[in-house]
């Protein structure tokens, strides 16, 4: 697919509603021109070796989108980096790989290049052949991982996507999570590019709560965020000013009753809420869900309709519906593997399969996902899942928000620790007699009161940010 030919159909149309502009795809396009010969001039002479790479800074914003459009024209793989919130990894990232950096300081406020950093030299990668991006997720180990995500893979996810939430050219799209992640890039900016739509794009120094007065602002139709941060946003009860919203995508974590009766009893009945499942080795998505008032536990909907899904034992033979084990997934959105990581693609994709880790189960077509592998603690030889711990913790008046980890003590004995934000009727007695009515293998062996849970730049609740600020 062709995304210059298609916004030059769109060409009067608005691409990016700014503060204090609206800027046409048809700007867009001729930006992404200007890009191109820039691009062009510091990488034709790399290609021969192999595909070149550029680092873009995710400070950037909406100047990001004729930057990735040139890159995609120009087949030279993207890697965003997170110079602020991940300094240390970024560290690693441009000390390990070679290619051209793209900073604020290198483009004017048109988005236009103005100049290029080299990060040693600019070098072709043969590895990275048909790759669009490389995505470094530090998962649930906080190990990180450069995803290799392809061309195809990022159309034939954003296709999927466009037709299930029937995005048109008349939406307006808020992106609040920076355009460094699958969700962002593919969920939302390609998506919305192949509908012709516009976009409202938060500024990385914006909180996500500002979130509220840009809907108001740009008539915002449709918002993407995890059910933590939606559910966060909703508490200040400015529910006048989402009239212009149609539809609200939730997605980047386990969606929980209470969360959605809130969300839903609070929005207009007019606003589809849509709950979405995937990671960003599938591009990401890989199921949705629309609302339909009524909730069903851990359900992520019918995979979409290109993906085949199997369930598996621990050995890799597959379950019969309805029992749970890993998920594996198989299609044309699935990545080419992690970047010079051999041996650990060769774990994770076995003859096309991706092994996602996730606990998980299938229903008629229905899927449902009940957390990951990693977040299994296993007491008197039964398998708990923390985050079925956490819906306990959060169904009581008494617990806000709350993450519930494994610790290793010194004596090989592990415990389950519940940090918990405490709601304003909380009372520790009564708390605690509310977990006695619980089955004994959920009891959490420590409650420690947290002022507030962290979360990540995606909006989505962190365990390894937790274990950092202690």
């Amino acid at each position: 697919m062709d995304l210059l030919k298609l916004m030059k159909k769109k060409a009067e149309r608005i691409c990016i509603r700014n503060n204090n502009r609206s800027i046409c795809y048809q700007e867009i396009y001729e930006t992404t021109k200007n890009n191109q010969e820039l691009i062009r001039a510091y990488t034709e002479s790399n290609k021969k070796q192999g595909q070149p790479v550029m680092f873009t800074d995710i400070t950037l914003g909406w100047k990001l989108i004729p930057l990735y459009l040139a890159c995609l024209a120009e087949k030279v793989t993207i890697i965003p980096i997170d110079l602020i919130n991940s300094p240390n990894q970024t560290k690693k990232i441009l000390n390990s790989t070679f290619g051209i950096i793209v900073k604020n300081a290198h483009v004017d406020d048109d988005g236009k290049l103005t100049k290029i950093d080299i990060n040693h030299k600019v070098t072709g990668y043969k590895e990275l052949r048909g790759v669009a991006f490389v995505l470094y997720t530090s998962g649930t180990t906080g190990s990180p991982k450069g995803i290799m995500l392809t061309y195809d893979n990022i159309i034939n996810n954003a296709l999927q996507i466009k037709q299930q939430l029937q995005i048109e050219q008349e939406d307006r799209l808020l992106i609040i999570r920076p355009l460094l992640y699958a969700s962002s890039i593919t969920g939302e900016l390609m998506a919305g590019l192949i509908a012709g739509a516009s976009f409202v794009v938060k500024k990385h120094t914006e909180s996500p709560f500002h979130s509220i007065k840009l809907i108001k602002m740009h008539q915002v139709t449709m918002m993407f965020l995890t059910p933590s941060l939606m559910f966060k946003i909703l508490q200040l009860k400015n529910y006048k000013l989402y009239r212009s919203l149609t539809k609200v995508v939730l997605s980047g974590e386990r969606l929980y009753k209470y969360q959605y009766l809130d969300i839903s009893n609070k929005l207009l009945e007019t606003i589809q809420v849509f709950n979405g499942y995937g990671l960003t080795e599938a591009s990401p998505r890989i199921s949705m869900e629309k609302m339909q008032g009524t909730f069903q536990e851990a359900s992520v909907g019918n995979p979409l309709s290109n993906l085949k899904i199997k369930i598996t034992d621990k050995s890799g033979k597959q379950v019969s519906k309805g029992v749970k084990g890993y998920l594996n997934v198989k299609g044309p959105s699935v990545m080419k593997g992690y970047f010079r990581q051999k041996k650990l693609t060769e774990q994770a994709l076995v003859d096309g399969w991706l092994n996602t880790h996730d606990i998980a189960k299938m229903i008629g077509e229905n899927l449902y996902i009940y957390g990951r592998a990693d977040n299994i603690f296993i007491r008197n030889g039964i398998n708990i899942q923390l985050e079925d711990v956490e819906e306990l913790l959060r169904a009581t008046p008494y617990v806000e928000d709350t993450i519930v980890e494994i610790v290793k003590r010194e004596n090989h004995a592990f415990e389950l620790v519940a940090h918990i934000v405490p709601t304003k009727s909380y009372d520790p007695l009564l708390l605690r007699k509310e977990i006695r009515k619980w089955d004994t293998k959920f009891w959490p062996d420590k409650i420690k009161i947290q002022q507030e849970i962290p979360n990540g730049s995606t909006g989505k609740l962190s365990r390894i940010l937790l274990k950092q600020t202690k």
